[in-house]
């Protein structure tokens, strides 16, 4: 009988922002107990990949744990893969920073573990044609990815028992394939149907070569698993039968086939990621299509004969599916533009060092899991997307520091940052950054406060989910206690009543957007999106116009629009004038609201403002308003209050209050924003942010035009 070569490669990463205690309580269920169960077998040889984030954070709290796995690399058990530092889908980032990140986590390995990487662990295994030469450029020598990868181009089964060579411009990388059914047995099903499967292999010819490779938080992490793995011991007792089985199965490091076999030939492999990640990155109505043709599949028993040709989407779709993504996405090239120019400026040393801890901000700011959505990712998570943008803005600041002089300035541009074809307008001081969007209702989609880095429009629109038919047709089932399963085949609701909650937005949440209301439009319609628009104006486009001077900056927004009235429509005409001072993160609006009817006008206007705190429940985070009591005053509670001038948020947490004055006394509607997403543990609500809109009920005499204003400011409790 032949032998089979087993590499077995496990995976591990936190996300920037995730908090310590999820940090802590991984360690302990997961990463600790995991390594040190293969440390206790030194003749099972494996290989792993910490990503930078979760190295870093290791090496803080537990050293000992970082001395065990270089004691493991010492004696030869131990493989190490490197990646993208801070763990980006390296398929949308500067093919520089591609080279870059990939070379800080080989050396910090190298220094701290003793260990140089030949080999990396591919973020979310994005595989795009162009890596190669990037790969290549970084030290890197092997990747892996799945076996779908590989089939995917034409591959069989029977093909996949070594590596390949994949090129780009003649720069090569090996590249495996890690085995589907390991990832999906492994610690699932008993081990003998594991074993079962590897002595197989010993029937081939040559010198067949199995990978395993997939995420640690399988052993410990996912429900069910710390139990199954350790308490029942599933994981030492894997590995004690493997050893039995080392004259037929011999666990191997990937470099170690490099060395002893050759490629099985070249493979060009199209983009591609895992198949639930390419289901995820499709459309809502299209992921229920595609879910419903599987099924059909399935029923007609075509499924493993064809199944492979069916697939999903393209893992950068992540970014027009949702826009908040391609937010992030596009302000991260924005500011490596602004590096590269503000470096290509200066010679000065200091400034070059200010600019490469910009870079390296830059680059945390470029962790994955913030940029995409599915049963993992957090792109519904606010606090791992404000962290992104945290970094994102302190980079800015670092550029602000060797660009600006004097204290204060304001710089403008206008180009398509977005890259959707239409221009947006940037207004930048030393304490604020407005994004401002003239095709989309001129309003403002992103709002930084630079002194403590964050962006108050760090919010989620409302969407469909195709995991939203589960919840509205209750085919949701809960495993028993004991049992542990695949994320993937287990989901259930973590609260009641989720179903309440699927409302889709019309528009994206952001901060004044111009209202006109119809008579029978209720708070609790309009928080549903349940609701009349009366005008055109929501998503309608501004013109844009600027002047001022060195001090303060004007932003003209206008639009000639219609409104609803008793005789169908009647022209109104908006005009908003954003006034920025370049001395403080405050900002003065003026509207003026002018009728183009030779009649009265009655007119229900309102200004909403989305404000994002990243929690609704917190004691810390709450709505005050000048003169009364607001209870309860958490960010998720509702209200509608009559004759208030002056209002906001306070946040004790970031020791930050956002305050409105209104010229005029309003109307108040208070209201959360919330999601219902999916993760790990389930169907959960998500807070996104609060909606704040003063509303007035007017009526304009023939031709007559009337002016509110609004001042709005950022400043510490």
């Amino acid at each position: 009988m032949n032998t089979v070569k087993f590499v077995f490669a496990i995976h591990a990463h936190q996300p920037v922002g995730n908090f310590d205690f999820v940090f802590a309580d991984s360690y302990k269920r997961c990463y600790h107990p995991c390594l040190s169960a293969f440390y206790e077998y030194p003749q099972f040889k494996l290989c792993l990949h910490y990503s930078g984030i979760l190295f870093e954070w290791i090496e803080r709290h537990f050293p000992d744990h970082i001395k065990m796995i270089k004691e493991m690399v010492e004696r030869g058990q131990l493989e190490l893969l490197s990646g993208g530092y801070y763990e980006p889908v390296l398929a949308i980032i500067p093919d520089e920073d591609k080279v870059e990140q990939i070379k800080m986590l080989s050396e910090t390995l190298e220094n701290r573990a003793g260990a140089k990487p030949t080999g990396m662990w591919l973020a979310e295994r994005v595989w795009e044609p162009h890596l190669p030469a990037s790969l290549s450029k970084a030290g890197i020598e092997y990747v892996v990815v799945d076996d779908n990868h590989f089939r995917y181009a034409g591959l069989q089964d029977h093909q996949l028992d070594g590596y390949y060579i994949a090129e780009e411009t003649g720069s090569i990388v090996r590249i495996f394939p890690s085995s589907k059914f390991l990832r999906y047995s492994i610690p699932f099903k008993d081990i003998p149907e594991t074993v079962d499967h590897l002595m197989q292999l010993c029937n081939k010819a040559g010198n067949p070569v199995i990978v395993y490779a997939d995420d640690a938080e399988k052993f410990g992490i996912w429900p069910g698993t710390h139990k199954l793995c350790y308490e029942k011991k599933w994981l030492p007792n894997f590995i004690e039968t493997i050893l039995k089985c080392s004259d037929i199965i011999r666990t191997a490091h990937f470099s170690e086939v490099i060395n002893s076999i050759k490629p099985k030939g070249n493979v060009y492999l199209p983009t591609a990621s895992y198949a639930e990640m390419m289901e995820w990155s499709l459309p809502a109505r299209a992921t229920v299509q595609y879910q419903d043709f599987e099924k059909q599949l399935e029923e007609d028993g075509l499924m493993d004969k064809y199944g492979i040709f069916v697939r999903g989407g393209f893992w950068r779709n992540f970014l027009s599916k949702y826009p908040e993504a391609n937010n992030l996405n596009k302000k991260m090239l924005w500011i490596d533009r602004k590096i590269k120019q503000a470096r290509n400026n200066t010679t000065k040393s200091q400034n070059l060092s200010v600019l490469d801890e910009a870079n390296r901000e830059k680059f945390a700011g470029q962790c994955n899991d913030s940029y995409w959505h599915g049963v993992f990712g957090g792109l519904y998570l606010n606090n791992l997307r404000s962290s992104v943008y945290q970094h994102l803005i302190a980079a800015d600041k670092l550029v602000d520091k060797v660009v600006h002089n004097n204290s204060t300035w304001i710089e403008t541009n206008k180009f398509d940052i977005d890259r959707d074809g239409n221009d947006e307008f940037i207004v930048e001081t030393p304490h604020i950054n407005i994004y401002l969007s003239p095709l989309r209702g001129g309003t403002i989609y992103e709002l930084d406060y630079k002194k403590n880095p964050f962006n108050f429009l760090n919010t989620v629109t409302r969407r469909e989910e195709a995991y939203h038919r589960q919840i509205l047709e209750n085919l949701t089932k809960k495993p028993a206690k004991d049992d542990a399963a695949s994320i993937h085949d287990m989901i259930q609701s973590k609260e009641k009543g989720l179903e309440k909650l699927l409302h889709y937005d019309s528009y994206r949440r952001t901060f004044l957007i111009d209202h006109f209301l119809s008579p029978t439009t209720t708070l609790e319609k309009f928080s549903a999106c349940d609701y009349n628009e009366y005008g055109d104006f929501v998503e309608g486009e501004y013109l844009l116009e600027t002047d001022g001077d060195e001090e303060s900056l004007r932003i003209i927004l206008s639009r000639e629009g219609t409104v609803g009235c008793e005789d169908g429509t009647c022209q109104l005409t908006v005009r908003k004038v954003i006034t920025v001072p370049n001395d403080s993160a405050s900002v003065e609006i003026e509207y003026t609201l002018a009728s183009g009817c030779d009649k009265k006008l009655p007119l229900w206007f309102g200004c909403e403002c989305n404000l994002s705190m990243l929690d609704g429940e917190s004691a810390d985070r709450y709505y005050f308003v000048a003169g009364r009591k607001v209870k309860p005053r958490n960010l998720s509670s509702v209200h509608q209050l009559s004759d208030v001038e002056v209002y906001g948020i306070k946040d004790t947490y970031l020791n930050t209050e956002c305050r409105f004055e209104l010229s005029s006394e309003a109307d108040l509607w208070l209201f959360p924003i919330h999601t219902v997403s999916l993760s790990e543990g389930g169907f959960e609500k998500v807070y996104q942010s609060s909606v704040l809109m003063p509303n007035w009920k007017l009526i304009l005499a023939p031709r007559e035009a009337k002016r509110i204003g609004i001042k709005f400011g950022i400043g510490e409790l």
